[in-house]
């Protein structure tokens, strides 16, 4: 391996460990330290990829929203439209198990947390936000599917963010299943 590839290696997985830790602890409790060990790699050569955290940021909100999109219109939801393509979305969106997940969940829901407290990254944000809900308003059908599409992403989203922040699993899967379950 050519050092080129070595150096766009090395990044990807600064990229990745940071898209995980990032949504996991949050953007300002992570530390470059732990990002670079996590990605099994030095802090010195953190500053050969970005220019600082922020930059990261950026690059880690991309990845991670990359993420959610094929778990929102890939992995068996290809061909779906309309209801069935919700039916299935909302249920896999909803799942116990993306609620467990914090380092792989959705970074609609995460990010919205972190992106009001680092202005820099707001533009990133609305822009891979705005690409969810254009994909999603794709699968559906009508003039008003892009509203439509802001709908569900903001009650999903909602419902997420508020079942990682109670401390009884029962309520935070009665959230999750209030939602899933409204059809």
């Amino acid at each position: 391996m050519g050092r080129a590839e070595q150096k766009a290696e090395s990044r990807e997985r600064i990229v990745e460990a940071a898209a995980r830790l990032f949504r996991a602890r949050g953007f300002r409790e992570t530390s470059v330290d732990d990002l670079m060990g996590e990605a099994g790699l030095t802090r010195g050569a953190f500053y050969a990829h970005f220019e600082d955290k922020v930059a990261l940021l950026d690059a880690a909100l991309r990845e991670s929203f990359a993420e959610a999109r094929r778990g929102m219109f890939e992995r068996g939801l290809e061909g779906l439209r309309g209801a069935a393509w919700i039916d299935r979305a909302r249920a896999r969106y909803l799942a116990t198990r993306h609620l467990r997940e914090l380092g792989e969940g959705c970074a609609a829901a995460i990010f919205a947390r972190e992106v009001p407290r680092v202005p820099e990254a707001r533009a990133t944000y609305t822009a891979e936000v705005t690409r969810i809900v254009d994909a999603m308003a794709a699968r559906l059908d009508g003039p008003g599917a892009r509203a439509e599409a802001w709908r569900l992403l903001s009650q999903w989203a909602g419902a997420l963010m508020l079942a990682r922040a109670v401390d009884d699993p029962r309520v935070a899967r009665e959230v999750l299943a209030a939602v899933r379950d409204a059809g």
